[in-house]
C-alpha cells in the first residue's frame, strides 16, 4: 500500500497520514506483555520504500528510484 500512495502522492510524510487514517501500525514497544502497536512515521515508510524489492514487482523499483532522487534533492544523501 505504502509504494502505490507513494508512486501517487509523491510525499512519505502524506503516505504515513493516509496510512495511519487507514488503520496501519507498526509494533513498537512491549508492554505488559504484548507489543505495542504505534502510528508510522514518515521515517517508517522511507525503510519500506527503501527495503528489498520482491520478484516480479514492477512499481517498487520505479518508486525506490524516484524517492531517492527526491532525497538527494533535498540534501539527503543515502
Amino acid at each position: 500500500m505504502a509504494i502505490k500512495l507513494y508512486a501517487e502522492i509523491n510525499n512519505v510524510n502524506e503516505v504515513a497520514k493516509v496510512l495511519n487514517e487507514k488503520g496501519y501500525r507498526k509494533e513498537g514497544k512491549l508492554v505488559a506483555g504484548k507489543r505495542a502497536q504505534v502510528k508510522l512515521s514518515s521515517n517508517d515508510v522511507t525503510a519500506m520504500l527503501n527495503s528489498d524489492i520482491a520478484d516480479g514487482d514492477q512499481l517498487h523499483p520505479i518508486v525506490k528510484k524516484v524517492l531517492n532522487k527526491n532525497r538527494r534533492r533535498k540534501g539527503i544523501v543515502t
